[in-house]
């Protein structure tokens, strides 16, 4: 204890011992005092600034002579109480990151104290308050985009849905930087790690623009390819979570949103999970879905070719010629010409379509046909 907080009175006396032996005895075991000079130095670093400190903070005379010799002298801080409400709680040391102030705000008690605690710390200019109301005002800015189709679901619209899902995916991938420290804490991954580089590429991915947003190779329509996007959110997400545990968790789950909008929030993310589910399963007899993901690659690329030679000569060639023409230059097999074919012709698409899938968009056409109404074809409408 004697070398611990506060004790700068027996820090002295041990100083004025190492003096009077000519340092023979051994008493600091970070510092040298020999001689008297060296005990004037000692004194310059331990007991002076610790007696500025205090006289600068306002305690007296009796209260610095206390403190010399390691007493308490000034009330604890609202953070230091809630620390130890904490680790009362729930057995461990709060360590400030995302996770640890869930679980304080899943209890009351806690609740209040770390209120207080964030409180006190922007009265007194604390850096990871400030940070934190920082990024909070940032959010709040950025969600101020979302009110209306938040306001459209609640109010019934059926238009608003995609509306909010368009805008949420936006406004999520600009937040990614923003709550990042959150989870990290002082640990966040290094710019030319994986970890660092795939947070990057995540922070990037927005289902608005390309590659994600593009003309449907099977369709025409221009629509957000939902698979993809999801697909490689899930890699990135995967490079970090090796390396930081729970991220992947913590980005799927975690409530981005002002409290006042996270119903809808929530009820988005309840249907975000069931459009990943569904993109695990085929959608057609014999693909599997990494194989109808190539073959709707080959025919997004014939796309741009036929749009190319349209430019160019001002015709365009039918899509199943060009089909077969173009597989050899784009590296596609017999197998996958057939199958580029069948899913060209919407009758060949739905005589292959796997009950499975539709089945699955049946049981939970309510939640998926708000914020994804693209699922629901007329094949599913007319299994009402």
């Amino acid at each position: 204890f004697y070398m611990s907080r506060g004790a700068v009175g027996v820090s002295l006396l041990s100083g004025a011992v190492e003096a009077a032996t000519g340092g023979s005895v051994d008493v600091l075991p970070f510092d040298v005092v020999e001689n008297p000079v060296d005990f004037l130095k000692h004194v310059g670093t331990s007991a002076l600034p610790f007696v500025v400190q205090g006289i600068m903070e306002g305690e007296g005379l009796l209260a610095t002579g206390f403190g010399l010799v390691g007493f308490r002298t000034s009330p604890g801080t609202a953070f230091e109480d809630f620390k130890v409400a904490f680790k009362e709680e729930f057995g461990v040391d709060y360590d400030g990151r995302e996770g640890h102030r869930a679980f304080a705000q899943s209890r009351p008690h806690l609740q209040e104290l770390l209120a207080k605690a964030d409180e006190q710390g922007l009265e007194r200019g604390f850096e990871g308050a400030v940070q934190r109301q920082e990024r909070e005002q940032t959010i709040a800015g950025l969600a101020e985009d979302l009110t209306p189709s938040v306001e459209g679901v609640r109010a019934g619209n059926p238009d608003a849905g995609v509306a909010f899902r368009d805008d949420y995916s936006g406004f999520k991938t600009q937040s990614v930087g923003v709550f990042a420290g959150d989870f990290f804490g002082v640990e966040f991954p290094e710019p030319d790690s994986e970890a660092g580089q795939a947070l990057d590429r995540l922070g990037e991915m927005n289902p608005k623009e390309p590659p994600y947003r593009d003309t449907d190779p099977e369709t025409g329509d221009f629509v957000s390819d939902w698979d993809l996007w999801f697909a490689d959110q899930e890699r990135e997400l995967d490079i970090i979570d090796k390396d930081f545990p729970g991220y992947k968790e913590y980005h799927k789950t975690r409530m981005f949103l002002p409290e006042e909008l996270q119903d809808v929030e929530r009820q988005f993310i309840a249907a975000r999970t069931l459009r990943n589910q569904l993109g695990e399963i085929p959608q057609f007899n014999g693909l599997s879905v990494s194989e109808h993901d190539y073959i709707k690659s080959f025919l997004r690329w014939v796309e741009e070719e036929r749009n190319l030679h349209l430019e160019e000569s001002g015709q365009q060639p039918e899509l199943q010629p060009a089909i077969r023409a173009w597989a050899e230059q784009f590296g596609a097999t017999e197998t996958d010409v057939a199958w580029a074919i069948t899913l060209g012709s919407s009758t060949r698409r739905d005589a292959n379509r796997n009950p499975e899938y539709d089945q699955f968009i049946l049981d939970n056409r309510t939640e998926l046909e708000l914020f994804f109404p693209e699922v629901i074809t007329d094949r599913i409408r007319a299994r009402r």
